[in-house]
């Protein structure tokens, strides 16, 4: 070849290249077997090529049914139904429709249906543009959000989960059949005449909003806890904590935190719950041992399945005289705990003395809980914990037996 011919050929070449480069990492492939075909047969795919690895974005024709059989697993890229399209999963197939780390989509046209007894993992997104309905007795999980665009109807029977938010436009329908369940893990927005229809405690979400006209969705959605108040006030045996519930489901118990500063809250209390009720209920409990000053509590609810829930925290000014608190008393002699309900100043020391009055041993505190170890045992007798400041002097018997 001259090189009057290899430079006429460099050009050309360079616009093959350019033309191929946006298809370089992924394949569009399209499923166009007869009604449930099987996945695997490559006859079954347009040029041959089997949807089966994560470059693949993989359509199913109009009317077409994919069958994935007993044993078969596969990963993909983005899904597409058309219209009427629908895909089976036999107990032991699964399908992913991405991967972790590379979230892929699924997207549902007029009447798409998917059939599940086996496992179908989306790590995307879905997007119901028309009607989709899910018959599931295996496993589906999607780690993404719904998306339903306006007027989109879904079924589904059989457990749904969801760890993203439901999002639903205007006229949007969710029917949720027999013994079915969807468990969203993030919030629920659905537009106006938006309806909601199922079972009671069939749709279970942390929170919902929404159209601002004729939509019932909410109104129907059950869940797990319906708070109706969370309130603190101060007594004269601390802090009287309340609150009530119109309804729960599945419910076991609340668990009630305390915190100082508003972040760092530890557990203080737990009181069991009333299973499922539509009736108010009302429960009390007391911080005995409050701190001086402002108090922060927070009510987490706990379902029988390990579902939790926060409730918006509270705060609880507390006005009483500084105490010191020793425990266990009798004590074994090898360690003691005390606990102050104030903040020490940073003069603040712990003595231990006997009951002769000598003292054992002495330390700064800078905590409003402290344990001290004491470096031998303690004979049986009568002992005096005192704390004391420049602010604040108090004293406390306690007993080694």
């Amino acid at each position: 070849m001259t090189p009057s011919e290899q430079n006429s050929v460099k050009p050309s070449l360079i616009v093959i290249l350019l033309i191929l480069a946006p298809w370089v990492g992924w394949c569009q492939t399209t499923f166009i077997g007869g009604s449930g075909s099987n996945w695997e047969n490559s006859a079954n795919w347009q040029s041959g090529d089997i949807g089966d690895v994560l470059m693949d974005n993989v359509t199913l024709n109009t009317g077409l049914s994919a069958l994935i059989n007993n044993g078969s697993n596969y990963t993909i890229g983005n899904l597409a139904f058309a219209n009427g399209a629908s895909l089976s999963i036999n107990s032991t197939g699964a399908l992913n429709v991405g991967q972790s780390g590379t979230p892929k989509n699924l997207t549902a046209n007029n009447t798409a249906t998917i059939n599940i007894s086996g496992t179908l993992i989306i790590w995307g997104n879905v997007t119901v543009n028309t009607q989709l309905t899910f018959n599931i007795t295996g496993t589906v999980v999607i780690h993404g959000n719904i998306v339903m665009n306006d007027g989109a109807r879904m079924f589904a029977t059989g457990n749904l989960t969801v760890d993203g938010n439901f999002t639903g436009g205007d006229d949007t329908d969710v029917s949720i059949l027999g013994s079915g369940l969807i468990t969203v893990g993030g919030s629920v927005t659905v537009g106006n005449e938006s309806q909601l229809t199922g079972p009671n405690g069939s749709f279970i979400t942390a929170g919902c909003a929404q159209g601002s006209t004729n939509s019932t969705f909410c109104n129907s959605l059950t869940l797990p806890i319906t708070l109706l108040f969370f309130k603190g006030v101060q007594s004269s045996e601390g802090i009287f904590l309340n609150w009530a519930t119109a309804s729960e489901l599945n419910f076991d118990h609340f668990v009630i935190e305390h915190s100082l500063d508003g972040t760092n809250f530890r557990t203080i209390h737990s009181v069991s719950g009333n299973g499922t009720s539509n009736n108010r209920h009302d429960y009390l409990t007391t911080h005995e041992n409050p701190f001086i000053g402002t108090n922060y509590y927070r009510l987490k609810s706990e379902d029988f399945d390990g579902f939790t829930e926060y409730f918006p925290i509270i705060s609880v000014d507390f006005k009483g005289e500084k105490e010191l608190t020793v425990y266990p008393n009798p004590s074994e002699g090898s360690s003691i705990n005390l606990d102050i309900n104030f903040s020490p100043a940073e003069n603040s020391v712990l003595s231990i003395y006997d009951n002769m009055g000598f003292e054992l041993s002495r330390q700064v505190i800078s905590n409003t809980k402290t344990t001290l170890i004491f470096p031998d045992q303690l004979s049986p007798g009568v002992y005096i914990a005192r704390v004391k400041s420049n602010e604040f002097t108090s004293t406390s018997k306690f007993l080694v037996k």
